[in-house]
């Protein structure tokens, strides 16, 4: 049988802090897979398959166990399940549209919800699934030992994901469902939709192209910052004049350019104090004729981000 631990260690030391074995705290007959599955997996019985782990805001750790239909809530400084949410043991019952199966990225959401992508379908490679994939937002009633559902967002044309997958909640409101194997990544407006009307409230949605898929997708304003230096090369110009180009492959922050010369490597100054970038490959002009220049990438607020290489003019 294959178990699963969860583990976190300090990077900086390699000091293992914390450890979580689940074969300590559930019993594999638990498992939605049976142990005959072996038999078409090299031997070993995948009884619960963890997948996701998600830290709370008083240290718990939410962790989804994808073969057991079920999510735990475990204590940390003890290591005890506080709750499960699913599978055979259920500490809660489940209203209309709130039941999960094959389950993937749960998360800690305000006000005693939980997200996940509920893959609902299969128990691989040949299984059949139990319902149509989609995002799901749970409210839990700790009182009544209720789950229901909050909000759902579904794909159309309907998708069956046989694994992967996560639901991301976005700062503005809106959802970003990564459909796993199904390599479809979609936005929502936060209030949803229902099976049957994946339209509803999409706002966004995209195809990995072939046969490539995602293990999860997310939407995040990326930042690209390149460990190497700006390009720079001049160009005699007509008239006399110097033309310099700049790039920096990679760059998001660049906004602008500014470009030095001088008669010698080290006797350079600012010749061009402010050229908006205009794409790739940014060309400036100046009647400086060098023969020795060097480029600054200037950020939205003016500042110097980064330097090129000293260069010399060519004809």
């Amino acid at each position: 049988m294959e178990d699963s631990e969860v583990q976190e260690v300090d990077l900086a030391t390699g000091r293992l802090v914390f450890s979580w074995d689940i074969l300590d705290h559930v019993n594999p007959a638990d498992s939605e897979v049976s142990a005959s599955s072996a038999s078409s997996s090299g031997g070993v019985w995948d009884a619960y398959h963890v997948n996701s782990i998600d830290e709370g805001p008083d240290g718990q750790l939410l962790i989804s166990a994808r073969n057991l239909w079920a999510v735990y809530d475990v204590a940390r400084q003890t290591g005890d399940i506080r709750w499960q949410l699913g599978g055979k043991r259920s500490d809660f019952s489940f209203g209309p549209n709130a039941d999960f199966y094959w389950q993937h990225h749960a998360r800690f959401r305000p006000g005693n919800r939980i997200s996940m992508f509920d893959d609902g379908c299969c128990n691989q490679p040949d299984g059949t699934p139990e319902q149509q994939s989609h995002g799901l937002i749970l409210n839990l009633d700790f009182p009544n030992h209720r789950a229901t559902a909050a909000r759902t967002y579904y794909h159309a044309p309907g998708l069956y994901a046989a694994s992967q997958g996560d639901t991301q909640a976005l700062t503005n409101g809106n959802e970003f469902v990564g459909w796993g194997q199904e390599s479809y990544y979609s936005e929502y407006r936060g209030a949803g939709n229902t099976e049957g009307d994946g339209s509803k409230n999409l706002l966004y949605d995209a195809m990995m192209p072939g046969s490539d898929v995602s293990y999860r997708a997310f939407r995040h304003e990326w930042v690209g910052k390149p460990w190497y230096p700006p390009s720079a090369a001049a160009r005699d110009g007509s008239g006399g004049r110097s033309t310099v180009y700049a790039s920096w492959n990679g760059s998001t922050e660049t906004r602008a350019w500014q470009v030095l010369a001088g008669p010698d490597a080290r006797s350079l100054s600012v010749v061009v104090d402010h050229a908006d970038r205009t794409g790739f490959e940014t060309a400036v002009t100046t009647d400086n004729p060098g023969p020795y220049f060097q480029v600054r990438a200037l950020n939205a607020k003016g500042e110097v981000i980064g330097t090129s290489h000293v260069v010399t003019r060519s004809g």
